[in-house]
């Protein structure tokens, strides 16, 4: 199976996803409570994902830190809350969190109702398959194609593949989980 997840090629070119930062709560709240709270994935090796012993680690997590380290001097002094895509910028907006570091692509859309750091990470949207047929676009154009629930992913993919049936899915490891059953 995994020879034909790597085989292959990146989907639609490649889709630049910046996954910045999103900002909601002032400093002066921040620092009178003594802890950052931040939203973060758990789902998301190497961004974010909760290790052997259920703790969580990741890019993400020790950007988090170092960001209580130089705003409040102590890394410890953040409390990281995990969100599903859907929630990530809702958690922000509705004052949950004060930020999001959980691979959040910028659009126009989000920009309207929340303000974005500079980008930390680029990314691209691949596909895989168990199906060693799949040879370009064309060959998914009516199939069945898992994306993440509140995923840029998912306009990119009805505009490239209409045809496509779309299997909403919360997490990489479900959509692993639907890829097996076909």
């Amino acid at each position: 199976m995994w020879q034909h997840l790597a085989g292959l090629a990146l989907y639609l070119g490649v889709q630049v996803a910046v996954p910045p930062s999103v900002l909601a709560a002032e400093l002066s709240e921040i620092e009178a409570r003594g802890h950052l709270i931040v939203a973060v994935k758990d789902n998301r090796y190497p961004l974010g994902y909760r290790d052997a012993g259920g703790e969580l680690n990741g890019f993400e997590i020790e950007i988090a830190r170092r960001l209580a380290l130089d705003l409040l001097g102590n890394e410890t002094a953040v409390e990281l809350r995990p969100v599903s895509n859907v929630e990530r910028v809702n958690a922000v907006v509705e004052g949950e969190v004060d930020i999001a570091i959980a691979a959040i692509t910028v659009t126009s859309q989000r920009q309207r109702i929340a303000s974005f750091s500079e980008p930390y990470y680029l990314d691209g949207t691949g596909l895989i398959t168990t199906s060693g047929r799949v040879r370009s676009l064309d060959d998914l154009a009516v199939g069945r194609i898992a994306v993440l629930t509140g995923s840029s992913t998912l306009a990119h993919v009805r505009y490239q593949l209409p045809g496509a049936v779309i299997v909403p899915v919360l997490s990489y490891q479900e959509a692993i989980v639907e890829l097996n059953r076909g």
